[in-house]
């Protein structure tokens, strides 16, 4: 009876892996710390920026490969540390959640209650989520942090709409911007991207690296294209990240 019971212990103790993320805990199998859907870091010794990315189509699991394709990720964020982050649920909680850089709406099972929306007061106008064990105990700042609600897989921000988030508005969409078809090539030294894999690719024209495009393939199998600017001051857009980043240099010389 006792070997039994040894037997169905391993075999618990080896079917166990961790369900939740916390942001800080090591796996039990995959031995690093999933700090968003694809990156992972390896310690708390290791800053969010020297997080390594999963190859395309795996997410970030406790298990022995650290990266799978069938799967669930073990973080629901996209922004790497980053609870709460634009557009994003990161648990089945009612929480507030932030959809723009001054605007934010409410998470309920999972889900961005799209039809809420609600403005940051004018002497806290910037939207920024602020947690107590787990539940948001503020949404907005009178400081204006990186909250960028354009980096990749933000929701729905960042797939039409009007606005500065993206869609038909001044960042992008048709129009002089993009369009489906060829998807533009290089239209002639503008500096867009031939599409073929949605992501990011950098604005190679744009002196400032402040703009870059986002490639998106429709059912049709044709790509559309934006034009997306990063919205805090100072920001650029690193291409080998492929984020908005304080600090990047930008290398982008005038034509």
């Amino acid at each position: 009876m006792k070997f039994i019971l040894v037997v169905l212990g391993c075999i618990l103790g080896l079917s166990y892996a961790q369900t939740q993320c916390d942001w800080e805990t090591v796996g039990t199998f995959s031995k690093v710390i999933c700090i968003s859907k694809t990156k992972f870091k390896f310690s708390l010794d290791y800053t969010d920026d020297e997080a390594l990315e999963c190859p395309l189509g795996t997410v970030c699991a406790d298990v022995i490969d650290i990266c799978t394709a069938n799967g669930e990720p073990l973080c629901k964020n996209t922004v790497a540390g980053k609870r709460g982050s634009c557009n994003e649920c990161v648990d089945d909680k009612v929480n507030r959640v932030c959809i723009s850089e001054t605007e934010y709406s409410i998470c309920n099972g999972g889900k961005v209650l799209t039809a809420l929306k609600y403005i940051c007061p004018p002497d806290r106008p910037y939207c920024q989520a602020a947690f107590m064990d787990d539940e948001v105990t503020d949404i907005c700042t009178d400081q204006k942090l990186d909250l960028d609600c354009t980096a990749p897989g933000c929701g729905n921000g960042n797939d039409g709409g009007t606005g500065n988030d993206g869609g038909t508005g001044n960042n992008g969409g048709n129009g002089n911007n993009g369009g489906n078809g060829n998807n533009g090539g290089n239209n002639n030294g503008t500096g867009q991207p031939v599409c073929t894999s949605d992501g990011l690719f950098p604005n190679t024209t744009d002196t400032t690296c402040s703009t870059y495009y986002k490639c998106t393939k429709a059912d049709s199998g044709a790509y559309s294209i934006l034009q997306l600017q990063c919205l805090n001051k100072g920001h650029k857009f690193n291409p080998q990240l492929r984020v908005c980043q304080s600090g990047y240099e930008c290398t982008n010389k005038a034509s």
